[in-house]
Parts: C-alpha cells; sequence; structure tokens
C-alpha cells in the first residue's frame, strides 16, 4: 500500500508539474514570436516600387530614399520604423501602374510579377483586374473621379456678344416684323381716303420703311391721319419701345467680364461647354471610362474617342501642365485626391464632379507575408491618428484662395428666345391685321371715293416725279421777275404847269432767265 500511494503522489505531481510548464509556455510563447518576428523584419530589406505623382511622390535633392518625399514616403518611414525593417524606392521603368496586355502586365505590376522589386507603394487603385494579378493591402486612402479645371486667365468679349441678348431666331423675327409693318402701313396709307387724299401725298414704300426707324426721333415729315396707319404706327411704336428696352437690359451681363464665379457645377455643364478631356493612358480610371455602362462616363469617352491623339496623355504631370497652359479649354479627368493637393497651390484650379469612388493600397505578389505586416502598419497608424496626420499635411485646406459667395454681373446672361418675346410679337401681329380691316372699312364708306376701280388704279399708281422744290408753285409761262426803271431823259414841262413824272418801263421774265412776251 506504501508504495503504490507513494507512485500516485509522485504521478500526480508529474502532472501538475507538466500543466504548470505548459501554462508559463503559452504565456511566454506570443511575446517570444513578436520578438522573433520583429528581429527578423529588421532582417530583410525590401525593394519598394513607386511613381512620381505629387503629393504622393516627388524627387527632391538628395541621395538614396532621400530624394524622395510625399505621402508614400511619410507611410513607409512609419511603418518601417515600428516593423523594424529597411527598403529603398525605385521608381516604374515604364512611368505606368500597370495594365493587362493578355496576361503580360505593363507598368508597376509588371515589375511586381517578373520579381524586380518586393511590393508597390503608390496611389495604386484597386481594380478587380489588378486584385486578379496580385494581392492587396487594406486601402489607405479613399478617393473619387473628379474633373480638374482651369478659370481662364484672360478674358475678352467678341462681336458676337452684342447679338447675345436674343436668339438668332429672334433676330429673324424682328426683321420679319420691321418688314411686314412697313409693308402694311403703306397699304393702308393707300387704301385709306383720309390719308391718300391727293398724288402729292401718297406714302411710297420707301418712305414707309424710313417713317418707321425714324419714328422714335420724329425725323419723318409723315403724319398718320387715318386710324388706319395711326393704329399701324402706335402698334409699332409700342413694340419697338418693348424690343429696345428689352435688348439694353439684358445687353450688360454679356458684356461684363466673368470673373471666377461663373464656373460649372455639374459635369454635364462640363461637357454643354465643348472643352477637351483628358486621362492617362492604361491607368484605371482610362479602362473605367472605356468598359462604363455610365451614360454620363459614355458621354465623357465619346468625347475623348472623338480626339484620341490629343486626349490620352502619358502621364499626370504632363495633364497637369496642358491644364495650364491651354487657359480654360482642357480639363482632366483624375482622382480628387491628387486634384485637391493641386486646387490648394493655385486658386485657378477647381473641381466639378464625382463619377466613381476608388481606394488605394499597397501590392504584393499572390501570398506575399509582407501583405499581413503592412495592413498592420496602416492600422496602427489609423489608430493613433498619424494616417489622418498625414493626409493633413499634403491637404491642407486652401486658405489663401477668395471666398466666392456673391455671383458676378456675368452670371446673369440670359438669351431671351421667341417664348420670352411672342406677346409683344403676337400683340403687332393683331394690329396689323385690324389695320388692314380699318382701312378696308374707311375705303368702302367714304364719300370721296366715286369708282373704285378709278381710285385704286389712282392710289397704286406710280407718283409724279417731283419737280424743282424752288419753282414747284408756278407755272413755266408765268413771270416771275418784273424789272422796273425810270428814263433818265425828263420831259420839259409846259408853261405854267407842273413837271410830269418820267416815264416807267418794265420787262417781266420767266423763271428760266428769258424775256417774257405780254
Amino acid at each position: 500500500n506504501f508504495s503504490v500511494g507513494r507512485v500516485s503522489r509522485m504521478y500526480t505531481g508529474t502532472q501538475s508539474g507538466w500543466m504548470y510548464s505548459s501554462a508559463w509556455l503559452l504565456a511566454v510563447l506570443p511575446l517570444f514570436c513578436s520578438v522573433t518576428a520583429q528581429t527578423e523584419n529588421r532582417n530583410f530589406h525590401l525593394r519598394i516600387g513607386s511613381i512620381e505623382s505629387e503629393p504622393f511622390l516627388r524627387t527632391v535633392d538628395g541621395e538614396g530614399n532621400e530624394a524622395y518625399e510625399g505621402f508614400i514616403k511619410d507611410l513607409l518611414e512609419e511603418i518601417s520604423t515600428v516593423q523594424g525593417f529597411t527598403y529603398e524606392l525605385l521608381l516604374s521603368v515604364d512611368n505606368k501602374y500597370g495594365v493587362d496586355h493578355g496576361g503580360n502586365w505593363s507598368g508597376l505590376v509588371g515589375m511586381l510579377q517578373r520579381g524586380e522589386i518586393d511590393m508597390i507603394a503608390a496611389d495604386l487603385t484597386v481594380t478587380w483586374s489588378r486584385m486578379s494579378a496580385i494581392d492587396f493591402s487594406k486601402p489607405f486612402l479613399a478617393s473619387t473621379l473628379t474633373l480638374l479645371l482651369k478659370d481662364p486667365a484672360e478674358y475678352g468679349v467678341s462681336l458676337s456678344s452684342w447679338f447675345d441678348p436674343f436668339s438668332w431666331e429672334v433676330w429673324l423675327l424682328l426683321l420679319a416684323a420691321y418688314l411686314l409693318s412697313s409693308l402694311v402701313l403703306c397699304l393702308a396709307a393707300r387704301l385709306s381716303p383720309m390719308e391718300n387724299t391727293s398724288p402729292s401725298t401718297k406714302l411710297s414704300l420707301k418712305d414707309s420703311f424710313w417713317y418707321l426707324i425714324a419714328c422714335w426721333f420724329r425725323a419723318s415729315p409723315f403724319h398718320p391721319r387715318a386710324w388706319s396707319t395711326r393704329l399701324v404706327s402706335c402698334a409699332w411704336w409700342m413694340f419697338y419701345v418693348t424690343a429696345i428696352l428689352t435688348y439694353f437690359l439684358h445687353l450688360p451681363p454679356h458684356l461684363a467680364t466673368p470673373t471666377t464665379v461663373a464656373r460649372p457645377t455639374t459635369v454635364q455643364d462640363v461637357l454643354d461647354l465643348g472643352v477637351s478631356f483628358g486621362v492617362v493612358r492604361g491607368g484605371s480610371t482610362y479602362q473605367l471610362l472605356k468598359n462604363s455602362h455610365n451614360p454620363l462616363h459614355q458621354a465623357l469617352w465619346d468625347s475623348i474617342s472623338a480626339d484620341y491623339s490629343d486626349s490620352i496623355i502619358g502621364s499626370y504631370n504632363t495633364g497637369m501642365q496642358r491644364v495650364h497652359d491651354d487657359n480654360g479649354t482642357f480639363t482632366m479627368v483624375m482622382e480628387s485626391t491628387a486634384a485637391q493637393y493641386l486646387t490648394a497651390q493655385d486658386c485657378s484650379l477647381f473641381t466639378v464632379g464625382s463619377l466613381e469612388d476608388r481606394h488605394y493600397a499597397f501590392g504584393f505578389p499572390k501570398g506575399s507575408r509582407y501583405r499581413r505586416l503592412f495592413s498592420k502598419g496602416l492600422l496602427q497608424m489609423t489608430e493613433t491618428g498619424k494616417l489622418s496626420a498625414a493626409k493633413y499635411k499634403w491637404w491642407p485646406a486652401p486658405t489663401d484662395c477668395p471666398q466666392l459667395t456673391e455671383s458676378s454681373l456675368a452670371d446673369q446672361r440670359t438669351t431671351l428666345t421667341m417664348e420670352h418675346l411672342a406677346a409683344p410679337l403676337l400683340f403687332l401681329l393683331v394690329a396689323i391685321i385690324l389695320a388692314i380691316l380699318i382701312s378696308l372699312i374707311e375705303l368702302c364708306t367714304s364719300n370721296k371715293v366715286s369708282s373704285l376701280p378709278k381710285y385704286l388704279s389712282q392710289s397704286f399708281s406710280p407718283s409724279p416725279p417731283a419737280q424743282n422744290s424752288s419753282f414747284q408753285k408756278f407755272s413755266p409761262s408765268v413771270a416771275t421777275q418784273t424789272v422796273l426803271w425810270a428814263s433818265s431823259r425828263a420831259t420839259t414841262p409846259a408853261p405854267g404847269g407842273a413837271a410830269s413824272p418820267p416815264p416807267l418801263y418794265h420787262r417781266i421774265y420767266t423763271h428760266d432767265g428769258k424775256l417774257a412776251k405780254v
């Protein structure tokens, strides 16, 4: 019994010792693994591929990694410091992110697949086609597709601005209304016996055209007397004044110089401007617009395809230079993160629209052990606020740009169409019809017309040519000048009588200077 009890106690003690040892190992093992992993991390060197794209990465004076700065560089410095590894930056050999060409990838993705780099750290957009070729870390930045535009440096007022208050249909209607009113005025003046009193007072078509223009400043000798001609004159005068006042009220905004407030607010507004669109060749934005079923994306791609060679850009830097140089006629389709950085540097740049959501992440070969390491590093930066601090550093809010709160006079531009001037035109048309009817009533009810055919024949016959105004009141045979004179020889008076006055002689001349026979 003693032996059995002793063995039993020995077994129990051994079992307790193993349990204590296992608990100690479980407590120490995570710490040991962490130290081992950190030691391993400090023992490897990463070749990291990237691409120049402000503010993510740009070159500065320096050597090695010190020759670069940007948002990506700050992320790599923070993660490498925490995780304890070294790295070197290598730029894309073809300055591209990566496009699939039948299984052969270009750009950074191709370098990763060929083993030329260990990972990608750039503003690499997560897409479905790229996920089939490489692995992505946790996204470190969200963005949207937008349009980047520039305010024109100089605004000009063209000659056509003077005609912009009215549409071309309205200008044609105004011309037609003037011609029709002149014809009706001449017709009413010829038909009405109250107006057509003599052949010399007949209103000609030429005088009718001039009267409607000169009625504003009363420069025509014609003064309507009949009700029909007065109706046409009054209706035209009211229409004339309405059109002129409306024109000059809407003209100043078309001649005013636009300000930066006069900016498009939607993508459709930009499309309506007729500007050129640019997109980086082979990028994710290029692929999205080319293959998208969104009508707005298709409209942008149609505009790009219309001038393909001019719209496809080699890099964002080239596109930015064109946005600056083309003075508001070129628009870049790009991610809002890069666009916001540029608008913060230059107040003349602005963005329009939000086309599609995008996400940026680090890229790794399939099954890479570094993917979890960088995702962990990004989470730690997020929880400590270092990621948001890096964003604020490279995307500060613009503070020096003027606040665009008030609209300018140029924003009030309006081009009037037929719908706007329908009421005045209808009023003039009704007055013209009434004037014709009244002139016919005046013709039929007048006592001065004994024979209607004879009156109409005289009214619409050509007027006789006018005579010289200096002699139109005299007949050619009528004397116009009388010359009187007295003889210089006086007669001798009779004795006792008074001297008689000298005899008077006279001659009568006609208007052409000839001696009249009387």
